[in-house]
């Protein structure tokens, strides 16, 4: 039996080990002001707007009537990354994504937290790190590239 906050860990770690990610937070984070929200997103290694945070949209808990609860919770990932066209920024955005996604799918239990990155009784469901949008906006008064992800952990709670 994992908790929430060791969940959040395992992801957190997940996506601090994808090479070239940027600053990586475990919750969605605020500023007064888009100077204070650039700072928090900037990856000095790029020298840009560069980085992640994510937080848990939902949960869910199903009696399995042996002592067990299923606990299924879904997570919301959101990638940025400032645009620059003279360096093919879309490219190097959508690589960025795709190596996130390949390091979830290299560790579907994330270290051995969770039973899976998936709902396990759905068959031919999604599985791992699902991207559900990828678009500009304007983040901290940014021209950015953001993209926004899915993910489903499974655990078992003793009741």
């Amino acid at each position: 039996m994992s908790t929430v906050a060791q969940i959040r860990a395992a992801i957190k770690g997940v996506l601090q080990s994808v090479t070239g990610v940027g600053p990586v937070h475990d919750y969605e984070r605020y500023a007064q002001d888009h100077a204070g929200m650039k700072a928090l997103y900037f990856d000095a290694v790029s020298q840009r707007i560069n980085g992640w945070f994510f937080y848990r949209t939902s949960s869910q808990r199903l009696d399995l009537d042996i002592g067990e609860v299923r606990a299924l919770h879904t997570w919301q990932l959101t990638a940025l990354m400032g645009l620059d066209d003279a360096d093919q920024s879309g490219i190097l955005f959508d690589d960025s994504i795709e190596a996130a996604v390949n390091a979830f799918r290299a560790d579907p239990t994330l270290g051995g937290v969770v039973l899976a990155t998936k709902d396990l009784e759905r068959a031919g469901g999604p599985i791992g790190l699902q991207v559900t949008t990828i678009e500009p906006v304007m983040f901290a008064n940014v021209l950015c590239h953001r993209a926004v992800c899915q993910l489903t952990t499974e655990v078992t709670e003793t009741v």
